[in-house]
């Protein structure tokens, strides 16, 4: 609410798109907000700066050796080593969310798929949070 309320031009451009909508204020539904795409870049970039898990997730690949791909090159990682990554290392990627330090919902306006991986506040794969939609 900080980062709305600190920003008048997000608050009015949410009430514009609520009311161009023709939400029902007193009976809103999950599936009608999500039509609302400024409404659900502005949670995206909430959930960005403010993950509910902060910390690291460790994991051990126990029987295969992982492969790791980046821009960097490619790394095998053993199998039995532990390893684990925070959503904030993505967060705050300068390449992928420039200027990491701003609330900026726009960047979540245009598809991007490598930033769509890169967005880890509910996890990913089978270990992603059941209760995410």
């Amino acid at each position: 609410m900080y980062r709305v309320l600190e920003q008048p031009a997000i608050s009015e451009r949410i009430r514009s798109e609520f009311f161009n909508a023709n939400l029902d204020a007193q009976h809103l539904r999950y599936n009608e907000l999500k039509k609302c795409p400024y409404f659900v870049a502005v949670i995206r970039e909430c959930l960005r700066m403010q993950p509910g898990v902060s910390h690291r997730s460790a994991r051990i690949s126990r029987t295969e050796d992982l492969i790791y791909k980046s821009l960097d090159g490619t790394v095998v990682i053993p199998s039995g080593t532990p390893i684990g990554m925070s959503p904030m290392i993505n967060h705050w990627n300068e390449r992928l969310f420039p200027n990491p330090d701003s609330f900026n919902p726009e960047r979540w306006l245009e598809p991007n798929d490598e930033r769509e991986r890169a967005f880890l506040s509910f996890g990913k794969g089978t270990r992603s949070c059941i209760g995410q939609e």
